[in-house]
């Protein structure tokens, strides 16, 4: 009868696991820790816009409620999330139906997260009866007042002791 002899030679297991999957392990702590860094700050910014909205429409409603006319009232409801980042919104009443937005501009060049992060910069919008899906830019109270002014004139025209005034 013949021996062989033969030395088989194999990779040494580290724990349990192999270098590729401690790559797929890293790699997953990376994706989580970079979530995790989104989901703090896009939560901060809404909470912040929010306030900010709350506070355009206050100083939007001081100027509405002078003449008596209907004011913006911040909507419950949270627009459509992006990574816990939720847009505001007030609607204003009349005979027509006006919504006032903040939405968060995403930052594409975030460092520190490769998702989709908001860390503070924002725009205003009015939607119009006539588009209501669709919105204008606004800035300043008087960038809405303006969009609101036939409204504001007809209020003004039935209510005859502020154009006596």
């Amino acid at each position: 009868m013949k021996t062989y002899k033969f030395k088989v030679e194999v990779p040494e297991v580290n724990n349990g696991k192999s270098s590729l999957m401690d790559s797929f392990i890293n790699e997953a702590r990376d994706e989580q820790r970079q979530l995790d860094i989104t989901h703090r700050i896009n939560k901060k910014t809404t909470k912040v816009h929010r306030q900010m909205l709350i506070d355009f429409i206050t100083e939007i409603n001081e100027e509405l409620s002078s003449i008596g006319f209907n004011e913006f009232k911040l909507s419950d409801e949270l627009g459509h999330g992006n990574n816990y980042y939720y847009g505001s919104q007030a609607r204003l009443q009349t005979h027509k139906s006006y919504r006032l937005y903040i939405e968060g501009e995403n930052d594409r060049e975030f460092e520190d997260s490769k998702y989709t992060t908001f860390t503070g910069e924002y725009r205003f919008g009015l939607s119009t009866p006539s588009a209501p899906s669709t919105y204008e830019i606004v800035k300043t109270v008087d960038d809405v007042l303006t969009m609101l002014k036939d409204e504001i004139i007809e209020h003004i025209k039935k209510n005859r002791e502020i154009v006596a005034s």
